[in-house]
């Protein structure tokens, strides 16, 4: 489709740091610096109240129709049910991303998906898990689903470390919220990680933060164990580059961001197996995967990883090698502008 005539609205519940919104806004500037006219809508506060706001829906479907909108590309659970609605009275082409594993979706979603899925052009997917776990309840549009990870910018010049820190440096980055596991991180350290030649990281903020920080004193880790709070891109780059393994504990992810960001920095990852994990690591070459909730295997992966530093370095190549031929965000845009039948 000509640029000229194509017009994307990118509607999103809200901004914020997690990932998901993340990923949703670097490609509407993308887009917009190839020439294309973007703009993304988020439903709260200021346009919408709740989701039976019925002024909300007028407004977005006067807006659509004014602005001659020919995409709309929406995230989330809320922003891709009031797509749907919109798409009910007006015509333009609906792409719906699906960022997480489905098993926890609120049954009304899950309905409203099985209903209003025929109004939808593609059924975004960022993970095969994610996919099957969207189609295991709604197989009737499996043939609109498309998959579509999450890419990274390759980083330059992080080749050259021969040896990693000493001690080891390790780094988990997420919210700090029930889903991302840092609860289990901390017994897992405590308690099966035999090697204690290392520093562990926390990087972020949120419902948990008190409680887990908690825990660390509890367990007399402060020294070992730290939580930095919420940092801005440039600072947790330096945190990156300075570190030698990532780890991540979730209990439900779609494509984490922030697996491949650090496995584009050369970190060796160990990671529960949720999600796009095991389809982005080659379990024990560029990286390591442990099936969900297992800890005292999971700590025994790192404990083996703490007591081989080369083969941290030769794991941490492994996993860069993976994102630059898999999931860079060069190759995303060109896959996302095909999804969205776009010239380059």
């Amino acid at each position: 489709m000509n640029k000229n005539n194509t017009k994307i609205l990118f509607v999103i519940n809200k901004l914020s740091r997690g990932g998901a919104e993340g990923v949703f806004i670097k490609e509407a500037e993308e887009l917009s610096n190839l020439g294309y006219i973007c703009e993304i809508y988020t439903l709260y506060p200021s346009n919408f109240k709740n989701l039976y706001d019925t002024k909300g829906y007028f407004n977005l479907i006067k807006k659509i129709k004014k602005d001659k909108i020919t995409h709309v590309y929406s995230t989330l659970d809320d922003a891709n049910f009031v797509a749907k609605i919109a798409r009910i009275f007006t015509p333009f082409k609906l792409f719906c991303r699906e960022a997480n594993e489905t098993f926890d979706k609120p049954l009304k979603f899950k309905i409203a998906d099985v209903v209003l899925n025929f109004l939808v052009y593609k059924l975004v997917m960022v993970a095969g898990a994610v996919k099957n776990s969207y189609a295991s309840y709604d197989p009737f549009h499996k043939s609109k689903m498309v998959v579509l990870y999450n890419g990274v910018e390759i980083q330059e010049n992080t080749d050259n470390k021969k040896e990693p820190n000493n001690p080891i440096k390790i780094i988990a980055v997420g919210s700090f919220t029930p889903k991302k596991g840092f609860e289990d991180l901390i017994t897992i350290f405590k308690d099966y990680v035999k090697n204690k030649n290392f520093v562990l990281e926390i990087i972020g903020n949120g419902i948990l933060f008190d409680k887990i920080s908690a825990k660390i004193k509890e367990s007399e880790m402060e020294d070992k164990i730290k939580c930095l709070g919420a940092m801005d891109k440039g600072l947790l780059k330096n945190h990156y580059t300075n570190s030698d393994i990532f780890v991540l504990t979730s209990k439900k992810e779609g494509c984490p961001n922030v697996l491949l960001e650090a496995m584009s920095f050369g970190l060796a990852p160990i990671c529960f197996s949720v999600g796009a994990v095991p389809e982005i690591i080659e379990n024990g070459l560029s990286g390591i995967v442990i099936a969900p909730g297992d800890k005292k295997s999971f700590g025994e992966a790192l404990t083996s990883l703490l007591n081989n530093p080369q083969k941290i370095i030769q794991m941490g190549k492994g996993a860069k090698e993976r994102v630059k031929d898999r999931f860079s965000f060069d190759m995303h845009l060109k896959k996302l502008l095909n999804m969205l039948e776009l010239e380059i």
